[in-house]
């Protein structure tokens, strides 16, 4: 048997690998095929990496188009030729289900593990999801009850990141403010400068840390080493798990920090014109996954022009002198963990896939 997996994303990449491992602790006879980045190709056959195409930002990918569709025609000739079982699509939803439209006119089983997030924002790619996708696979439990209104065949995984980080890791804090600028190098160049001056705000109280994305150069970050903060790879949980607060840009980060129950303030900017495009089109009411499982502001959230210096500094400043304030944002982080449940989700997900083979 043979299967293909595609995953561009950093944060699809990291549970990709994971889902591919436990499908072959399961079935040890598969052969897996792959497009993604690092984690992918430490368990799988990888025949392009595709997470250096991963951009943030309606107009940013725009520069990157010509790439883009030049990888997709070159892993759409690729599967046909492998020829697999089935392909298992995870995330990356602008690529990944252009993909599964021209996969599934060729009659192959596709799997969506990780779904995109219609219910925030571009709803009308539910259709694309209902006709060319057989099976979906969701990290949230709310999105199994909403895909299942819109007839599609769906089942709640659980997240992979309650596997990644378990309760243990939630105890010890110490004076650390870790800073998560992001994946990608443009996020950092925007994040960084407004991060080095919030330092300089909060003072010499606390030791900052910042986290590195394993692909990205250590050059990006030259700035930051110059001002006093230490740098920590991203896969060290154990340093990251001592943080007392955490700066971090919207995205996989936030739900890894609301995991250690490390009360976090939220960044993110785009380029301006995505954001004016965006602003149209996002039907939730946070930006941040945590605040829109908890239905309310947990993590203050700071974007474009709000995310500068001044209002980091302050909101991590309420967070450092309010101690109750403190302890009652960690509760209610004790609670997203709750909502998630303890499902295994790379092994669930592997079980669903392999039972419909």
């Amino acid at each position: 048997m043979r299967l293909f997996i595609v995953a561009g994303d950093p944060s699809g990449d990291l549970h990709a690998g994971k889902l591919a491992e436990k499908i072959k602790q399961l079935n040890p006879g598969i052969e897996i095929f792959s497009a993604g980045g690092r984690e992918l190709a430490k368990t799988t056959q990888q025949v392009i990496d595709l997470e250096s195409l991963a951009v943030t930002g309606l107009f940013e990918v725009l520069t990157y188009l010509g790439k883009i569709i030049k990888a997709f025609n070159f892993l759409l000739k690729k599967i046909e030729r492998l020829n697999p079982q089935a392909v298992i699509l995870v995330d990356f939803p602008d690529f990944n289900l252009r993909l599964a439209k021209k996969l599934k006119l060729k009659n192959y089983k596709i799997f969506y593990y990780i779904s995109p997030q219609v219910w925030a924002w571009r709803k009308k790619r539910i259709n694309l999801i209902r006709e060319f996708v057989d099976k979906l696979l969701v990290i949230f439990p709310f999105e199994e009850e909403f895909y299942k209104r819109e007839g599609i065949k769906v089942v709640y995984t659980g997240h992979p990141l309650t596997e990644r980080i378990p309760p243990g890791l939630t105890e010890k804090k110490e004076k650390i403010i870790a800073l998560f600028p992001g994946s990608r190098k443009k996020e950092v160049k925007r994040h960084l400068p407004a991060f080095i001056e919030t330092k300089k705000i909060i003072g010499e109280k606390f030791q900052f840390i910042l986290i590195k994305h394993p692909k990205l150069p250590s050059q990006i970050f030259t700035q930051a080493l110059g001002e006093g903060i230490t740098l920590v790879e991203r896969d060290n949980l154990e340093t990251i798990a001592k943080s007392y607060l955490a700066l971090a840009s919207s995205g996989t980060a936030t739900l890894e920090l609301a995991l250690l129950k490390i009360p976090t303030v939220v960044i993110y900017k785009m380029n301006f014109l995505s954001w004016l495009v965006l602003k149209t089109m996002v039907k939730t009411d946070f930006a941040s996954i945590v605040n829109i499982l908890a239905k309310e502001e947990v993590f203050p959230e700071f974007l474009q022009n709000k995310a500068n210096s001044e209002n980091l500094a302050k909101a991590l400043k309420r967070f450092i002198e309010d101690r109750n304030f403190y302890l009652q944002t960690q509760n209610k982080l004790e609670r997203i963990r709750k909502l998630l449940g303890d499902r295994p989700s790379s092994l669930t997900a592997a079980e669903e896939i392999l039972k419909e083979l």
